[in-house]
């Protein structure tokens, strides 16, 4: 069997599938939609706050306030490292089986 038949054969599955799905794949793609766009506007309404505090309280900022400066400062690093550590642990069970 030649490398042409095999895509062949595969492309036309992926489109039976695909024709057998249609409706739980434009479902499962709206709530995909729904929750990029509710998690977007949760990191503007929350982010750009922040950053407006951080800024206006910063050493050379108009009302510098060192303490509140610090304390959102190392909440804001936190939570910038946790989508990487949600990554690792979703891909650790990999490393695990495949033993690289």
């Amino acid at each position: 069997m030649s490398i042409l038949t095999s895509i062949y054969q595969f492309l036309m599955s992926l489109s039976t599938a695909f024709i057998e799905n249609w409706q739980m794949i434009l479902t499962d793609t709206g709530v995909t939609l729904y929750i990029v766009l509710a998690s977007t506007l949760l990191s503007y309404l929350f982010g750009i706050p922040i950053g407006i505090i951080l800024v206006i309280t910063s050493k050379d900022g108009i009302r510098p306030m060192p303490v509140l400066n610090s304390v959102l400062g190392v909440i804001v690093n936190l939570l910038r490292s946790v989508p990487f550590l949600l990554l690792i642990f979703m891909i650790m069970p990999l490393f695990i089986v495949c033993r690289f």
